[in-house]
């Protein structure tokens, strides 16, 4: 296993050390260092840092708050990393962001609570897309807890509203832009998204907002508003969905 070391300056917040070229003052949440494997290295370890460009978590043309499908061919959605001592699921949500709700992709068994550090092999799933275009919603949930996580913020609101972390973002994204530096394995046009699982107030365990408790590749879907069909694809735009299939694979 590689291992990257990043020189990690007090008080610096990941996300200042992942934006990216040419970005003034964009909104991105803040990444805090805890005491487990910090986000940065994860991705470091895995990517190489010069491959990745953080995606803005509030910018109104794109956002990963929302994903739409690139074509007709199915999604795949793959566990990378996980330090978080309890079982996770995710899945993408159908209504409010409540269990209830959540399509499973990856269960409990694929994201066990005595599992922590890097998937190897990796656990994945696969999502037939409802139509080209169509946008879905990330969920994430902490097994036990009774609560998910939307990738939408506003979404943590409307179904948590006791919750002191309310309209919080629990999740950020990168994009793989690159292969440099022995890191030819990487999918370019991928993309990265890492978790916070728990709230602010303690009522479902303490946030340390880290951002690293799970970590996912994700390939056939894009954050919303950074999709272009290809002028041949184009007419399909509009066709009826055809129901949303998921089937999941174990290594």
């Amino acid at each position: 296993m590689r291992f990257a070391t990043v020189a990690i300056i007090v008080g610096l917040t990941v996300s200042a050390l992942l934006l990216p070229a040419g970005t003034a003052r964009a909104a991105f949440t803040e990444i805090q260092i805890s005491g487990e494997p910090a986000l940065v290295d994860i991705l470091a370890d895995l990517y190489g840092l010069e491959n990745l460009q953080r995606i803005d978590d509030t910018q109104a043309v794109v956002t990963d708050e929302t994903w739409e499908f690139l074509g007709p061919d199915a999604a795949t959605v793959k566990a990378k990393a996980k330090f978080a001592s309890f079982a996770m699921r995710l899945g993408l949500l159908d209504g409010p962001a409540n269990p209830n709700n959540l399509e499973v992709l990856l269960d409990e068994n694929d994201l066990p609570g005595s599992y922590q550090g890097w998937f190897d092999p990796a656990p994945s799933a696969s999502i037939a897309p409802t139509e080209i275009g169509s946008v879905v919603r990330f969920g994430l949930e902490p097994v036990g807890k009774n609560a998910v996580w939307s990738s939408l913020a506003a979404d943590n609101e409307l179904s948590l509203p006791e919750c002191a972390t309310y309209g919080a973002d629990h999740m950020v994204t990168w994009q793989v832009v690159g292969n440099a530096g022995g890191f030819s394995d990487n999918v370019v046009g991928n993309y990265v998204i890492g978790w916070e699982d728990l709230s602010a107030d303690g009522r479902w365990g303490q946030s340390d907002w880290d951002f690293n408790d799970a970590v996912f590749e994700v390939h056939g879907l894009a954050p919303f508003g950074s999709y272009v069909p290809a002028p041949a694809s184009c007419a399909l735009l509009g066709v009826g969905g055809v129901g949303l299939f998921i089937r999941r694979h174990r290594a």
